[in-house]
């Protein structure tokens, strides 16, 4: 595995929802319900639209050809918006903690970044991700104003990391074959495989953007 697959990895489903169980659980172990409602409502909110421009692809087709975009990026929407968030749960209130929440902002897109790079999205699905995320961590860390994190949060997410990565790396989630088999279900016919030949104004039968090489394996890495 190289070092951008290494990088995508962070972004796993496996890692992200991981972290974000983690903030739901720091939130509740505090009895901050509001703040948890709050979590949980934008996170499941921001993958919901992730979801549903997916499957309005495979199911349908709809897409912005002239931006080679087919759906929002999974890894870059659950990456920006579990990273800072987290950041702002853990880490104590000043200086420190609002370098922390952008520099946790700076490594989601870095995995947003990686994804462009292993071939499976586009920079505009990358970029819609990250707003996407970014947004609801801006508004969950605007609701979250004032939170006192626990003792030692910081210290416990430094050495669960390297742990959840290595999940992430060995067990990717089969995302792309779970909303192809809902596409199907869906629409009721056979979901659009990539992108069409003529968004791209190239003759081969897949753009450069996902390469010949690419095997049908790694395609349910992607989101």
């Amino acid at each position: 595995m190289g070092s951008w697959e290494i990088v995508s990895a962070a972004g796993e489903l496996v890692v992200t929802c991981a972290l974000a169980g983690g903030i739901a659980a720091a939130l509740a172990a505090r009895r901050a319900w509001r703040r948890l409602h709050c979590w949980c409502l934008l996170f499941g909110a921001a993958m919901t639209l992730v979801v549903a421009s997916k499957l309005a692809f495979l199911g349908w087709g709809l897409g912005v050809p002239a931006l080679h975009f087919t759906g929002i990026s999974g890894h870059a929407a659950r990456a920006a918006a579990v990273f800072p968030a987290l950041a702002w749960v853990l880490m104590q209130p000043g200086c420190r903690r609002r370098a922390g929440v952008a520099t946790a902002a700076l490594l989601a897109l870095l995995v947003g970044v990686a994804r462009v790079q292993v071939q499976a999205h586009s920079a505009s699905e990358v970029l819609a991700g990250c707003l996407l995320g970014w947004s609801a961590a801006a508004v969950f860390i605007w609701q979250a104003r004032g939170w006192q994190p626990p003792q030692r949060g910081a210290a416990s997410l430094v050495l669960c990391l390297p742990f959840v990565l290595l999940l992430g790396c060995a067990r990717p989630a089969p995302t792309q074959a779970w909303l192809r088999s809902a596409a199907l279900f869906l629409s009721g016919r056979e979901p659009s495989a990539a992108r069409a030949p003529d968004w791209t104004g190239q003759p081969a039968s897949r753009p450069a953007l996902f390469s010949p090489s690419r095997s049908q394996a790694s395609l349910p890495r992607k989101p």
